[in-house]
Formats: C-alpha cells, sequence, structure tokens
C-alpha cells in the first residue's frame, strides 16, 4: 500500500503568488524537513523534467540524513536526463 503525495512548487498553481525556488539545495531541505512527519511507509518518487532534480536531491538527502530514506524503494526519473550523470559529457 503506497500513498501519493504531489509537490507543487511555490509560482505554480494555487502558490503562484510566492516567491519563486532560486536555490534547490534550500527547497530539499525544507522538504526534507516537511515531509518527515507524512512519510512512514515504502514510497516511490516520481519526478518529471525539474521534479526529477528536486525527487533524486531529496530522496539522497533524506539517506545522508538518516530522515527516513531507507522507506525510498524506487525512484522514477522522466522527461531529463538521469540526475546522477548531470555534468557528464
Amino acid at each position: 500500500e503506497y500513498e501519493f503525495f504531489l509537490i507543487i512548487y511555490p509560482g505554480r498553481l494555487h502558490r503562484m503568488n510566492e516567491k519563486l525556488l532560486t536555490r534547490i539545495k534550500e527547497y530539499i531541505i525544507e522538504l526534507n524537513k516537511g515531509l518527515l512527519p507524512y512519510i512512514n511507509k515504502p514510497c516511490i518518487f516520481i519526478g518529471h523534467s525539474i521534479g526529477s532534480v528536486i525527487s533524486f536531491s531529496l530522496a539522497r538527502e533524506m539517506i545522508e540524513t538518516e530522515n527516513k530514506g531507507y522507506l525510498i524503494k524506487l525512484l522514477v526519473e522522466m522527461g531529463r536526463g538521469p540526475p546522477h550523470l548531470q555534468g557528464l559529457s
């Protein structure tokens, strides 16, 4: 059994009037703390385009900070090259 959570970035949908993201790292730290109370069973992260960078970075942050990273069972990235290979040519 899985639960689904949709992350809506500032400047999108009902958050249109909020300040846009300028630093992904700060947003990842905020998401990591904010999701802590909600992730309590195995989860799958799915990201599209910039969401693939954010979901990959969030998964890595959760693992590095030992914040329930062990519950991430699958990471699906689409609409962008693999985030772990960015910068390699």
